[in-house]
């Protein structure tokens, strides 16, 4: 949503972003506040943005190339792990709900929905909540 013409330009870079990664342009629309207004009768904005799909960035496709280049420089990726507890060392160690440890002196956390959650057992990001929600309002 755009309140003014400063932030509709703003819009105007995402519809050529959205492009660029790969949302076909019939399912990205740059709306003015009449064509808002048609989609949203209580929505009052200078102008908006409307796309059909749910996201703009494929984050699957995202954490395997970081995945490869990570890979690329030593690092090991774990996947279907739930981490359960960390330490205050100078060094990461994870625990998991199987009971096997991790310990690392650097970690990427790009655990989607639970990044923050991770965060927080490394006393990380204290002062943030997140809100897990399907999107539809």
């Amino acid at each position: 949503m755009a309140s003014d013409e400063e932030q509709h330009k703003t819009l105007e870079k995402y519809v050529k972003w959205s492009a660029q990664n790969g949302i076909p342009e019939k399912q990205i629309e740059l709306l003015d506040s009449k064509g808002l207004l048609k989609r949203e009768p209580n929505l009052h904005a200078y102008s908006g943005l409307y796309c059909s799909r749910d996201v703009s960035t494929d984050y699957g496709i995202f954490t395997k190339e970081l995945q490869k280049e990570s890979e690329k420089n030593g690092t090991k990726f774990l996947f279907n792990k739930e981490v359960t507890d960390t330490n205050d060392d100078s060094e990461v160690q994870l625990t998991f709900s199987d009971d096997s440890t991790l310990t690392a002196k650097f970690l990427i956390n790009c655990s989607g929905g639970n990044s923050l959650d991770i965060a927080k057992k490394c006393n990380l990001a204290k002062e943030y909540d997140d809100l897990h929600f399907r999107g539809e309002y």
